[in-house]
């Protein structure tokens, strides 16, 4: 499970990059778009080799956004933003530590 949460990093961050610029500032960030979209494919190609139907899901609501844009659709933005937020603080990335450990030497 906790690799599986690392393989969600990356594309955790893209989204809550673009989200958070978009919704914080009303800023698309250059190539918001294929940024979506690639996290989209990644979160759909996890979810199915892990049969994991939130991480699907959470694929096909990004490339909903990426289809029809951020600005006719704050609602699931925000809900999506909201989402990748909880997957985040799960995340735990080998060898990074977390504002709640007690130590933090690398």
């Amino acid at each position: 499970m906790v690799n599986q949460l690392a393989s969600l990093f990356e594309p955790i961050v893209e989204v809550r990059d673009v989200l958070e610029s978009f919704l914080a500032d009303q800023v698309l960030l250059e190539g918001w778009q294929a940024t979506l979209a690639s996290a989209s494919r990644q979160f759909d190609s996890l979810g199915r080799d892990w049969s994991n139907r939130h991480v699907i899901t959470l694929g096909q609501s990004v490339m909903t956004l990426v289809a029809g844009g951020l600005h006719e659709q704050t609602a699931l933005a925000q809900a999506v933003s909201g989402e990748v937020a909880q997957l985040l603080d799960m995340v735990t990335v080998p060898g990074l530590p977390r504002p709640q450990d007690v130590m933090w030497e690398f």
